[in-house]
């Protein structure tokens, strides 16, 4: 809640042309103040660009509209937003039915239609989710034109959904584990490396460069042409690290079948 102008006046001075707006939530705590703030950026912040975090629910608010639209005339190319998860049940035990807000999908095409590119940051792999919840995340991607970022239902201490977990958690885990990439508890159908093996290939599926141009050309023309390349800049470098990620983990694993087939080829394991 600093005063505007303070922060249009350091964001004016800033030598940086493109960054990113760290705030958790850059709708703010109150939309008519933010309307002022992104108001004020476009009459007196000439070529920046950002992009940052944000909420669904002020996209819901009466004013909206007019937040949006400065908000992209302030130079805002993208927001990541919390989708949480696609599966009712694990919403609910993540107490997050109605954070979001009862209309999200019209929340996204909202903000894309006003030139502003979409990531959506969501947890699979929980308890409560499915096989299939793995694929409703690439359907829900397509269905909304956006790009997503799976991460492991991670429980962490201090948190309620670790007290719900902490019965279930695999022993012997270090904190290496606990990174979003690897399921660190038992899950009632699906097991560890099952789940891991599924959000690997979702997320290669995901950040193919079809589907990232696809999405690009997706974005309204009128945040052309900073919403359009600051999407590239955000998905294909995430595309080219989950792809990394599973031809290593890939390697790993035929790795650790070879040495587990070689112990069997001595004459001291042989029948």
């Amino acid at each position: 809640m600093r005063p505007i102008d303070e922060v249009v006046k350091e964001v004016a001075q800033s030598r940086w042309k493109l960054f990113w707006g760290i705030d958790d939530n850059i709708w703010g705590v109150n939309v008519n103040r933010s309307i002022e703030l992104y108001r004020e950026m476009s009459l007196n912040v000439k070529r920046k660009w950002w992009f940052g975090s944000g909420d669904l629910v002020s996209v819901q608010h009466p004013r909206a509209d007019e937040l949006l639209e400065y908000a992209r005339r302030a130079g805002l190319t993208a927001v990541l937003v919390g989708w949480e998860s696609n599966n009712l049940r694990s919403l609910e035990e993540y107490k997050a039915v109605n954070k979001q807000g009862r209309a999200r999908r019209d929340a996204i095409k909202k903000i894309r239609d006003h030139g502003i590119e979409v990531m959506l940051f969501i947890m699979v792999g929980g308890r409560q989710d499915i096989r299939e919840d793995f694929e409703a995340i690439m359907k829900l991607c397509d269905e909304l034109k956006v790009s997503a970022h799976p991460v492991m239902t991670t429980p962490f201490p201090g948190t309620e959904l670790y007290e719900q977990y902490k019965e279930y958690l695999i022993p012997g885990l270090d904190w290496d584990y606990f990174d979003g990439n690897h399921a660190v508890f038992e899950h009632p159908t699906m097991s560890p490396e099952e789940r891991e093996d599924l959000i690997v290939d979702l997320r290669a599926r995901l950040f193919t460069i079809p589907k990232i141009l696809h999405r690009m050309l997706q974005i309204s023309w009128k945040g052309f042409p900073m919403s359009h390349i600051t999407s590239w800049m955000v998905q294909y470098p995430q595309g080219r690290a989950f792809n990394e990620f599973a031809r290593q983990r890939k390697m790993l694993k035929e790795s650790n079948i070879q040495m587990s087939e070689g112990m069997f080829d001595t004459e001291e394991y042989k029948p």
